[in-house]
């Protein structure tokens, strides 16, 4: 009688588990934006708690100070608040009096060290450890680094739909491009992206996957994520792509995909564009690029290809 109680309540369980496959879970991914959004963004997903954002040597990031930027959006009057770390590059560290002192703009501004603008992924925020690691290495590097968290995310709320609306609310103009672009483990689109994602296996064969699972993201502008499409049109800006061929969570073939993208894209141009492979035996997978034997070089010898090209625009 217990064993067949117990063999019932398994094949409802089951019965309950493929309905929810099969039905429930891609009828609420094709009309749920809000399941969309955390699907996309998970920021749901944030670890460590209970930090003290306020205090990076409390989140161990060493020489680093916390600002929080807050302005009210014209557009919808929304309080936008966005938190940042500015992290110093070892060598200015015991130049450094305070900390607590709101200098950033000016060391920033005056410092002959490289300055990265670090944006991180999705899920987590700035004090996940594996940035953290990064960030050290950047600091071993000597570059400042400013890292913040986006809207939904540790101290970050709300948004601004677009750059020319944030200019426009802050009375500034539009920045010029950056000297260079470096992407960690990137992919091409996120419609590629999605049906290429190890936990689309689990629905990936049902007749309807791209119908309910891949075609939110090319209907909507809010999810097209196409970086290969924003990259052809700025083919003067100097690009380094890390990726790792043991990647699970974006595939190495996608990488691939905007890497060629890119190279047709760039024929008429001299802006260096360097593709670092790391092999699947260095064993980091997604996350942990800087722990790679040729990070480093592979950071500071794109960085001289930059200098170099300056050089020779100036000559």
């Amino acid at each position: 009688m217990v064993f067949g109680l117990l063999l019932a309540t398994g094949a409802s369980l089951t019965a309950g588990v493929l309905v929810f496959q099969v039905a429930v879970l891609p009828l609420m991914f094709r009309y749920n934006k809000t399941v969309q959004r955390k699907v996309v963004f998970s920021n749901c997903i944030n670890f460590p708690r209970n930090l003290n954002y306020d205090s990076p040597s409390s989140c161990s990031v060493t020489c680093g100070r916390n600002l929080n930027i807050e302005f009210r959006s014209i557009v919808d009057n929304f309080l936008i608040r966005l938190g940042i770390w500015h992290i110093l590059p070892n060598s200015e560290i015991k130049d450094v009096a305070d900390l607590k002192t709101n200098n950033t703009f000016h060391e920033l501004k005056n410092s002959r060290n490289p300055v990265i603008l670090y944006c991180h992924g999705n899920s987590n925020h700035r004090a996940s450890p594996h940035r953290l690691k990064i960030y050290s290495v950047f600091q071993e590097l000597n570059f400042h680094v400013v890292t913040f968290d986006y809207r939904g995310t540790a101290v970050a709320a709300n948004f601004v739909s677009n750059l020319e609306e944030l200019c426009q609310e802050r009375g500034s103009e539009k920045l010029r491009l950056p000297d260079a672009l470096v992407l960690e483990a990137p992919f091409n689109n996120l419609k590629d992206e999605i049906a290429k994602h190890p936990l689309s296996k689990l629905v990936s064969w049902l007749p309807y996957f791209k119908n309910t699972f891949v075609k939110p993201f090319t209907d909507s502008p809010d999810y097209s994520f196409t970086t290969d499409e924003y990259l052809a049109v700025v083919p003067d800006l100097p690009i380094l792509m890390l990726h790792s061929k043991g990647d699970r969570v974006v595939p190495y073939e996608l990488a691939v995909k905007l890497q060629n993208k890119l190279v047709q894209s760039r024929k008429s141009s001299s802006a260096p564009f360097t593709f670092q492979t790391f092999e699947r035996e260095h064993s980091i997978g997604h996350n942990n690029l800087c722990e790679a034997k040729h990070f480093k070089s592979a950071i500071t010898d794109f960085l001289r290809l930059i200098e170099e090209r300056k050089k020779t625009k100036q000559d």
